[in-house]
């Protein structure tokens, strides 16, 4: 940083000025380059559209964050019913899994298994893995 300041060089600036394409104000005193390739004169651009391209690519990883920035939040600012609503929701989800067995919500004492196999209750739907 020092070095660019001593030379009152700014490379972002630079670097806009290649993904812009100007070549006026990079120094250039024509956009283009002659050049002879087996005696035929071949014409190119002094800043190609690559150069442009990969230019443009940098100063963007500069210039919008690659990844999306985490907010910390404590916990006085968010809502309390919200925290209590996950902690309930993750405590159902615990107790699930510790019971073995799958249970409803609003079913706590009915399991799938009694859910599909009891067709007298007339809440089941009468499906049943024994054999008939």
């Amino acid at each position: 940083m020092a070095k660019a300041q001593e030379l009152d060089v700014d490379p972002f600036t630079i670097m806009l000025l290649f993904a812009k394409g100007d070549w006026q104000a990079l120094g250039y005193s024509c956009p283009t380059l002659i050049t002879f390739h087996k005696g035929e004169p071949v014409e190119t651009d002094i800043i190609s559209p690559e150069l442009r391209f990969h230019a443009a690519m940098h100063a963007a990883s500069y210039l919008y964050p690659k990844r999306k920035e985490l907010e910390i939040v404590s916990s006085e600012a968010v809502e309390p019913s919200l925290i209590a609503k996950v902690h309930e929701l993750f405590t159902l989800r615990t107790e699930v899994i510790n019971s073995g067995t799958t249970q409803l919500i609003g079913h706590t004492d009915t399991t799938h298994r009694d859910l599909l196999s009891s067709p007298d209750s007339g809440s089941g739907l009468g499906i049943s893995k024994e054999p008939n």
